[in-house]
């Protein structure tokens, strides 16, 4: 398998610049820069700067996979509007980290695992992420939580399963976003493993209803003016940023340190162990329905059994491969409906007659000793 890396880079709060674009294509002659995108491949060779400068200077979010077994997700969130102290619990070295720039906070999920040495889709895959950053800002650390329960697989992480403590488990586990399902699957993220960690998640906040207009009453008038003015100017997350401050300075804090209190204390490895019982509780309830419909499938083919009989000798006339295949298939049928109604002797014996009257047909016959319908 050839060596494959892609960067993609998306723009949510504004066009990309001319400037920003020559910036681009100087970077790369593969770029393929858009109005508020980019995309670099490489067969050979590799990124000529660091990517996360590019995503602080040009763009909201990035997206790098490499068919060696790398899976990356940046995300850039203005500074003013974060607090490290709601995203540091997540924080594992070298796997999830904060990065924080002149402007920005940079969310770094860089995960390496043996299950990414896979071939790569070459179509865009990162557009399906970026509704995530937009979650992060609204406070939603669900994302942090998916990538902390990954992280146990990764290479790069230096903590083995059994050392990690689960960090605030978030509310909503249950039911994922769009975007948070294709982040559990692009980065593969065990469903068993979401499933057995939604169990100390609660359903979902309720929303809290604040007395907004009480807040902004607080303001000065030059306050007011200053925020009106920065939204006509299009100034993106005003509102968000607005809200933000008046929690700070007129909410109460104590349910925020309420959050990061009273964990659960379980680890990534007794996670992995619930999981596993949940794999195969599932898997077990998967064969029992399978093992059902089969059974109705065939209680269902006992009236029938002299058609199907009449439909096997049809299909070998035909002489073609694809009659064979068929007539075999009917009568592996009916030999399990034998078997449930206590005549394999009697199923046999029409066999055998298929086997004297077609006797020059090999292919046929080596067809049916396959399904072992000749024992």
């Amino acid at each position: 398998m050839s060596e494959y890396q892609v960067y993609e880079f998306q723009a949510i709060d504004r066009f990309l610049s001319s400037d920003d674009k020559a910036y681009l294509h100087s970077l790369s002659s593969r770029a393929q820069v858009g109005a508020t995108s980019a995309r670099f491949t490489y067969r050979f060779g590799d990124f000529r700067t660091k990517p996360e400068e590019v995503l602080d200077r040009c763009f909201d979010v990035m997206l790098y996979v490499a068919n060696f077994g790398v899976r990356r997700l940046v995300i850039r969130l203005p500074k003013e509007l974060v607090k490290m102290s709601k995203l540091e619990p997540y924080e594992i070295p070298y796997t999830i980290t904060f990065e924080e720039t002149p402007r920005s906070i940079l969310v770094d999920l860089n995960l390496v695992c043996e299950d990414y040495y896979t071939w790569i889709e070459e179509e865009p895959m990162l557009s399906s992420l970026v509704s995530l950053r937009e979650e992060l800002l609204r406070g939603d650390l669900r994302l942090l939580y998916l990538a902390w329960l990954r992280s146990g697989n990764s290479e790069e992480s230096p903590l083995s399963p059994d050392a990690m403590l689960e960090p605030p488990v978030p509310a909503g586990l249950q039911q994922l976003s769009t975007g948070l399902k294709a982040f559990a699957e692009l980065f593969v993220v065990d469903e068993d493993l979401i499933a057995a960690a939604a169990e100390e998640s609660a359903a979902g906040s309720e929303e809290v209803e604040e007395p907004l207009e009480k807040w902004l009453a607080e303001l000065t008038t030059e306050e007011h003016i200053e925020y009106l003015l920065r939204a006509m100017r299009g100034e993106t997350h005003v509102g968000q940023e607005l809200l933000q401050r008046l929690r700070f300075e007129f909410g109460s804090e104590a349910d925020e340190e309420e959050e990061l209190e009273g964990l659960p204390g379980r680890s990534l490895g007794d996670l992995m162990a619930i999981a596993q019982q949940k794999q195969q509780q599932r898997k077990q309830q998967a064969a029992q329905a399978e093992q059902q419909a089969r059974e109705q499938y065939l209680d269902a083919l006992v009236p029938k059994q002299e058609a199907l009989w009449q439909e096997v000798t049809r299909l070998i006339e035909l002489k073609t491969a694809r009659g064979y295949e068929q007539s075999v298939a009917i009568l592996v049928d009916l030999k399990a409906v034998a078997l449930l109604q206590g005549k394999v002797v009697d199923f046999m014996e029409r066999v055998q007659v298929l086997v004297d009257r077609y006797s020059g047909r090999s292919a046929l016959k080596k067809r049916m000793k396959d399904a072992n319908l000749l024992d």
